[in-house]
């Protein structure tokens, strides 16, 4: 079966869940840190008493960052990441038939390829919870977390250098915490799922 002739139009989704125990309620993570994705804001942008959602498109893909706990109920802080595949650009991936979804080899390509553009996340801290963070940084960073910042700079000669410097100045003043909190997690539970490591801190994990 091709995976392109059957889904030419649709999108296939790739889910790599994170634990239900976050340290933090989901609407947390989506409100404060799930941002920006290479440096525009989100497309879609859902926040009631029953959803708590964001999407961010790209060209070849997307993310969607959502609330498993308002989406079900539940009590325990599961949320989801998922990037969304249009179908005629797995053949990019090596993925032309169905079956070809389910071998390792296009598993560890797939969970490579969502590693390397989740990394495009502006999944910053939350700078009004950080201590001793003076006041110009976080000025500076609330600038730049502002979509129409870049917006501004679109075409203008110095957006490269000012892309360079958002980073270091996370760096600079250890802000990104947050991101290295998600990467182990996805870390962790896609060896628990691929290698079937024992991980008693992730055994929850749906």
């Amino acid at each position: 079966m091709n995976v392109l002739k059957v889904l030419p139009y649709c999108s296939l989704f790739f889910k790599f869940p994170c634990p239900p125990s976050v340290e933090h309620d989901p609407d947390h993570y989506i409100n404060y840190n799930f941002l920006l994705y290479d440096y525009k804001a989100p497309t879609s942008n859902y926040n009631d008493a029953n959803t708590g959602f964001v999407k961010f498109l790209h060209s070849k893909f997307g993310f969607k960052v959502y609330s498993k706990k308002k989406q079900k109920q539940l009590h325990t802080n599961i949320m989801r990441v998922e990037i969304v595949l249009k179908s005629n650009h797995l053949r990019e991936l090596g993925i032309t038939q169905y079956d070809d979804l389910f071998t390792d080899r296009s598993i560890e390509k797939l969970y490579a390829y969502f590693c390397e553009k989740m990394d495009n996340f502006i999944l910053t801290d939350n700078r009004n919870q950080k201590e001793g963070l003076a006041d110009n940084v976080k000025q500076a960073i609330g600038n730049y977390l502002e979509p129409s910042f870049w917006r501004d700079l679109k075409g203008k000669p110095n957006i490269n250098r000012i892309k360079q410097a958002f980073p270091k100045l996370l760096v600079d003043n250890d802000m990104l915490r947050t991101k290295a909190y998600f990467k182990d997690l996805l870390d962790r539970k896609y060896e628990q799922l691929f290698y079937g490591v024992t991980d008693d801190d992730i055994q929850d994990m749906e």
